[in-house]
């Protein structure tokens, strides 16, 4: 099977995801209106469209980067996407998350394999081929945030699952290192908020064996706030 269609089905199952996440929330969720500081489930699947669409333009027009959009400021950026947005209904977010995929879709079919794996395609790969770049904007970020819309309608455990299937789904795009121990650290990051403190420790510690270029972030990322006083968190840095 070829890069292209090993893409091609990592999308599919993002967008699997996606709609299952979709169907879940309850309907006094989906009306639910929520701050720019407090994001509700339908906040977060806008922001997420958005995003997208953000990168599909850089990969049709390369005078365009996906950075241009601010990427010192994400912050002020996703301001004003919230902005923009806080009056959508449920409908329209479906809506708008349909084109996104379908865009994207559009935009790996136009490319030839050998583009996907081409780290200087586009100036701002940043030595990255394009289909992993292409995965992080279209799953690995969006499931970040699903990972939390689920967590605040209460479905915490199908949080922890959605990454799960997500590491599954992964593995089968690319066997090198760094593509795994990208997949093991987001699902260690999941497990320590949900207070899974054995399976952080165990998917953080394959993560830093397969990426030792993530080790020097792990010590300060937020997500581990509860490890830190762990002996066997301080031992994976005794070295």
């Amino acid at each position: 099977m070829s890069i292209k269609d090993r893409v091609g089905e990592a999308l599919a199952f993002g967008r699997q995801e996606e709609l299952r996440l979709m169907r879940a929330v309850p309907t006094r969720a989906r009306t639910a209106r929520g701050s720019s500081q407090q994001w509700t489930a339908r906040d977060s699947m806008i922001h997420q469209a958005v995003w997208k669409l953000v990168f599909v333009q850089a990969m049709e027009n390369p005078a365009v980067a996906p950075d241009d959009a601010g990427p010192d400021e994400p912050d002020q950026v996703n301001q004003v996407i919230f902005a923009s947005a806080k009056d959508l209904t449920w409908g329209e977010t479906e809506a708008l998350l349909t084109h996104a995929h379908q865009r994207t879709l559009g935009a790996l079919q136009r490319l030839e394999g050998v583009a996907l794996e081409n780290p200087a395609l586009f100036p701002w790969l940043g030595g990255q081929p394009l289909w992993r770049r292409l995965l992080g904007s279209a799953i690995l970020h969006p499931v970040v945030h699903y990972a939390l819309a689920y967590r605040q309608i209460g479905m915490g455990a199908e949080s922890l699952r959605l990454q799960e299937r997500v590491l599954e789904a992964m593995d089968a795009v690319s066997p090198s290192p760094e593509w795994l121990g990208v997949g093991r650290y987001n699902l260690a990051c999941a497990y320590a908020l949900q207070g899974e403190t054995d399976q952080a420790l165990a998917r953080l510690t394959e993560a830093l064996r397969l990426r030792p270029d993530l080790t020097a972030w792990s010590k300060q990322d937020p997500d581990f706030e509860a490890l830190r006083s762990d002996p066997r968190y301080q031992a994976l840095y005794a070295q």
